[in-house]
């Protein structure tokens, strides 16, 4: 139901009225910033306990809450694509905001990642560090940067960087996107195909979430709930969470599911494989933004200044935090708190000098296309002088 219901209404806003850009209230955009920062933050948490670096006192962490938090990552990321999708605005300018956005962010970490992971392999401090990538980057980084490590039978990880995983699916998720809105006639249903085709099974189990965070924009734009309905449907989408989580309903509908499907896929699903619960915090996580949205919760300007400047490093801190983990893990054992804190400082440093250079990339590749695309002048002009998202 969840993966026949939630495509259907996404494609509405990709087909109909994709291009009409709704506006997100001042408030609605703080309310989602916390939550972004919030799931970068989940996810940094779960991964110092997984190493054990807090003495068992974030063990809520421990289960499969980064994972969920990977989950409100792609809701977040579909609607906000389909909210802020510019009118007027063509494949040029989509394909420049997008790429401004993820490569500079992901060229960074993957550099970063292959030079610690260097490192640690130096030292002999962890055994996480996939050696048979670390000696040929020529070969994994095209593959890490082309966000194909997790194509059909392919696993691989952008070096020890496990949490990157989640870029070969987003961006991916992003062309899906494209092809949808901006081609026409049977072009696009060819390019779909094809796409969805190379893609494979694995990111097109999870792609029905991402296409959720779609749904939501459409639905808002076109039914709008009141104020207190919208804080009501965030508490109560809040609530059936962690009442979801204590009972550990994920892991029991993903035993069912795994029995279901024993000996009937021809490879294994890797981060795919818990697609069935995965579906119901993707649904948790609809209402939870479209809440948010509608809810306008206040907020004083000091803590709305901050949230902003979290959230605006959640992605470096995404993608830089694992190896740094790894690194610290390595270098103090024994002290885990010190370890976690020096990794979280570093993760948040290269997040604050990353973030800056997206506007920067965006207007070298506006250059570059006005140059070699003389067609679309005015587009990527348009494009260059407003903030990317």
């Amino acid at each position: 139901m969840v993966v026949a219901c939630v495509p259907v209404g996404a494609w509405a806003v990709v087909t109909k009225d994709a291009k009409q850009k709704m506006r997100i209230t001042p408030n609605a955009s703080i309310a989602l910033d916390l939550l972004r920062g919030a799931a970068a933050m989940t996810v940094f948490l779960h991964h110092a306990n997984m190493f054990g670096l807090d003495g068992g006192a974030l063990a809520w962490f421990r289960r499969d809450v980064g994972h969920s938090a990977v989950v409100i990552f792609f809701v977040l990321s579909g609607y906000v694509i389909a909210a802020t999708l510019r009118p007027g605005g063509g494949a040029l300018d989509y394909a420049i905001r997008r790429a401004a956005r993820i490569y500079s962010v992901a060229i960074p970490a993957v550099l970063l990642t292959w030079l610690l992971d260097l490192a640690m392999v130096r030292w002999n401090i962890s055994s996480e560090v996939p050696a048979y990538q670390l000696y040929r980057p020529w070969l994994y980084f095209p593959i890490d940067l082309s966000f194909a490590g997790q194509f059909w039978r392919l696993s691989e990880p952008a070096f020890s960087n496990t949490p990157y995983w989640s870029l070969t699916y987003e961006v991916w998720y992003y062309v899906v996107f494209a092809i949808a809105v901006f081609a026409r006639g049977l072009a696009r249903w060819f390019l779909l195909a094809a796409t969805i085709g190379v893609m494979g099974p694995k990111l097109g189990l999870l792609m029905p979430i991402w296409l959720g965070g779609v749904a939501v924009a459409y639905l808002w734009k076109q039914w709008r709930m009141p104020r207190g309905s919208c804080r009501l449907l965030v508490l109560v989408t809040l609530g059936l969470f962690v009442l979801a989580k204590g009972a550990h309903l994920e892991d029991r509908i993903n035993d069912v599911t795994r029995d279901s499907l024993s000996g009937l896929l021809p490879f294994p699903l890797g981060f795919s494989q818990w697609f069935a619960g995965d579906y119901g915090i993707g649904l948790l996580t609809m209402g939870l933004v479209y809440g948010l949205n509608g809810a306008e919760f206040s907020f004083s300007p000091w803590l709305a200044a901050r949230i902003a400047w979290f959230a605006n490093l959640s992605f470096g801190l995404y993608v830089a935090h694992y190896p740094l983990l790894l690194l610290w893990h390595g270098l103090m054992p024994g002290h885990g708190w010190i370890a976690m804190g020096l990794a979280l400082a570093c993760a948040l440093a290269f997040a604050a000098m990353v973030e800056p250079q997206k506007d920067r990339l965006k207007r070298i590749l506006v250059r570059s296309s006005a140059r070699w695309l003389p067609g679309q002048p005015d587009e990527s002009t348009r494009a260059a002088k407003e903030p990317n998202r």
